[in-house]
This record gives C-alpha cells, sequence and structure tokens, in this order.
C-alpha cells in the first residue's frame, strides 16, 4: 500500500466510526430545535407583550417628554414677556431720568441765575450804603466845617451872635 492509500483507508475508517455517533448529537440538536419551534408561539407572545409593554412605556415618556416640553415652552413665553414687560419699565425709567436730568440742570441754572442776583443785589446794597453812608459822612463833615467856620467868623467879630 502507498501512502496515499493507507491515508485514505484511515480516513475512510475514522468516518465509519465517528459517523454512527455523529447523528446522536444532531438528533438531540434536532430535537431543541423542534421543541423551540413548539415552543416559538410561547415565546413569540412574550416578545409581543414585551413589545407592547416597551412600546407603551416609550408612549407614555414620549408623552411626558411632550408635556415638560409644553410646559417649559409656556415657561419660556412667560419669562420673555415679563423680559420685555421689564425692559419696557426700564425704557420708561430710563426716559424719566434723563427728563428729570434735564429738569435738574434747569433748576441748577435757576439757582445759579438766582445766587448771582442776589450776589448782585448785595453789591448794590452795599454800594448805595456806602454811598448813603458817605454821604452821611460828607454832610457831617460839611456841617462840621461850616460850623467851625463860623466860629472862626464869630471868633474875629466878638459878638457872639451871627449877624445876617
Amino acid at each position: 500500500m502507498t501512502w496515499k492509500a493507507a491515508r485514505r483507508f484511515a480516513i475512510a475508517l475514522l468516518l465509519v466510526y465517528v459517523f454512527p455517533l455523529a447523528p446522536l448529537t444532531a438528533d438531540a440538536g434536532m430535537l431543541d430545535r423542534i421543541k423551540d419551534i413548539y415552543e416559538a408561539p410561547e415565546r413569540l407572545e412574550d416578545l409581543r407583550s414585551q413589545y407592547e409593554e416597551t412600546t407603551a412605556q416609550m408612549a407614555s415618556q414620549l408623552q411626558e417628554q411632550q408635556e415638560q416640553l409644553e410646559e417649559a415652552r409656556r415657561q419660556a413665553d412667560a419669562l420673555l414677556a415679563r423680559q420685555e414687560l421689564l425692559q419696557q419699565s426700564n425704557d420708561s425709567y430710563r426716559q424719566q431720568n434723563e427728563e428729570l436730568a434735564a429738569e435738574k440742570e434747569a433748576l441748577l441754572a435757576q439757582m445759579e441765575q438766582a445766587e448771582e442776583q442776589r450776589k448782585a443785589l448785595y453789591a448794590k446794597a452795599g454800594a448805595v450804603a456806602g454811598g448813603l453812608l458817605a454821604a452821611i459822612v460828607l454832610y457831617a463833615l460839611s456841617v462840621r466845617v461850616w460850623r467851625y467856620m463860623v466860629w472862626r467868623r464869630q471868633g474875629r467879630d466878638n459878638s457872639g451872635a451871627i449877624e445876617l
């Protein structure tokens, strides 16, 4: 026998002894598969119920998320409305502030003008009072000078009376 023939013989012998054992494992796998086929409707029902539960859960989650989204939108709209109201209020306060600042500037200008007028009035009153005082002092001096002149004239005449 040649080497190739011996090899073929050994493979054939091996197949003859191993082949009868193979259907036993194949039959067990086949029986399991047949069992699985008969149990498939039960599994299918389980899978279907799991699918329905999952879809129901997902639908409820989706509904909850939509409600949360709607609530968030309402809150956002309320916040936007409040922000707009606050912006209008802020603009109103800004305009009022500008008006009050302009009024303040006008009042300050009036106060400065009144202060200048008061100072001018005091300066005029001081000038008038000074002039009046100077006139009184001048009058008093002129009376003194006149009396001195009269006294000197009378002193020369020794008469003591004023002659007219």
